[in-house]
């Protein structure tokens, strides 16, 4: 998802481009951070080049419907304005877990005399 390439997929973009963005969208917004920030920009500028005039989308491949392609996009772009339940936004605010500096001795269990 890093790679242009990635994003840029077979040069032309079907409706299964559309909703493999819109799930990682999805993972990406809940985690949050850097990775989302760039993922988002990188699929504002590439639906931006991928508009019709008309200002919907279309696919040029497998899925070509106007209609489903046009939602598809508009759920990529509106990713961040999700309602997510709860849970996953309470896991999304916690703190991660310090991890430890130094390996731990294993405990020792006491010989039998």
């Amino acid at each position: 998802m890093r790679s242009q390439q990635f994003v840029a997929g077979f040069g032309s973009n079907g409706g299964e481009e559309f909703l493999s963005f819109l799930n990682i969208s999805e993972a990406l917004v809940v985690k949050g951070g850097k990775e989302w920030t760039d993922w988002d920009e990188k699929m504002q500028k590439g639906l931006d080049k991928a508009q019709d005039k008309d200002g919907s989308w279309n696919g040029h491949h497998c899925i070509t419907g106007k209609t489903f392609c046009t939602a598809g996009a508009l759920l990529v772009l509106m990713a961040d304005r999700t309602q997510f339940p709860a849970d996953v936004l309470d896991k999304q605010n916690q703190p991660e877990p310090p991890k430890p500096t130094t390996p731990q001795p294993a405990a020792t269990v006491p010989e039998k005399k």
